[in-house]
């Protein structure tokens, strides 16, 4: 009745490369509902986490998503994923926000990218090609730090969600 989602190393090309932006995610679900998550950033030694029900800390502090109301003047991170495709959707929406937004960042890791956004480092997070590894821990940070995240069409996000969008409501 239970599964453990685990991406040993999420960032796999930053991890390559030498850039120091990846993470360690891990989630415990029953069904489609994710009971906890956990996301590690070994480099900076922040712990992201979360428990249904329990709200979201980094380390000890509780976070929250972003109070920004608006897409005007927003920070929005995006990742490109491993489809072209995908990437030049990912593109193209930058594109159209530019210049309405604040900057936008790509993140290289999913799980950094949707903790980001429910400590509010990011106002809004974007990927359209996700594996269920890449989402589960993210979506219950943000859920208990008071966020929304969402298919892109707005229909409810699920383990196999591969299009979504993680933002305050």
């Amino acid at each position: 009745a239970y599964t453990w989602i685990i991406d040993p190393l999420d960032g796999t090309r930053n991890y390559a490369y030498g850039i120091p932006h990846f993470a360690v995610s891990i989630a415990l679900a029953q069904g489609e509902e994710i009971l906890l998550g956990v996301v590690y950033d070994p480099l900076r030694e922040e712990l992201f986490h979360a428990e249904r029900g329990k709200g979201a800390f980094v380390n000890d502090s509780p976070i929250s998503v972003s109070p920004r109301a608006t897409v005007e003047g927003s920070l929005v991170g995006f990742d490109m994923g491993y489809d072209a495709e995908r990437g030049r959707e990912v593109r193209g929406v930058a594109s159209a926000l530019w210049p309405g937004i604040q900057s936008v960042r790509v993140m290289g890791s999913a799980a950094l990218g949707l903790a980001y956004a429910a400590c509010a480092r990011l106002d809004i997070y974007l990927h359209l090609s996700l594996s269920p590894w890449d989402l589960a821990a993210g979506r219950l940070l943000v859920e208990e730090a008071g966020g929304v995240i969402s298919e892109l069409d707005g229909r409810p996000v699920g383990i196999r969600s591969r299009r979504v969008i993680a933002t305050s409501k």
